[in-house]
């Protein structure tokens, strides 16, 4: 995906399973993603906020679901979501932390 995103090619998440001895299916897919700037102090490392198709909300934070996030944790999550309605009513909006002060933000449908 590295490879790719330096070729000036969008980044891709490629996937393979062994068919038999001889044989592998390959599955590749282009990955969407942004540049996300949440708020100061967030401390995690990832953050999801999805919506699923009957409203309903869930919120994990380093891969742990949290029930009522606080301060800046619950801010970067409140912008997560607000850019995942822009697109989708129900979605998965997921935020990586690529480097100090960067992330990247991918936004699938649900």
């Amino acid at each position: 995906a590295s490879a790719a995103a330096a070729a000036g090619r969008p980044p891709l998440d490629v996937q393979a399973a062994r068919r038999d001895r001889r044989e592998w299916s390959l599955a590749v897919r282009e990955l969407r993603l942004e540049e996300l700037t949440p708020p100061d102090g967030v401390e995690a490392e990832s953050l999801v906020a999805a919506v699923a198709p009957d409203g309903t909300r869930t919120c994990l934070v380093d891969g742990e679901e949290v029930a009522e996030p606080a301060g800046p944790v619950a801010e970067a999550l409140e912008l997560l979501e607000l850019r995942g309605r822009e697109r989708f009513a129900a979605f998965v909006a997921q935020a990586e932390r690529v480097a100090p002060g960067r992330w990247e933000l991918t936004i699938d449908p649900l």
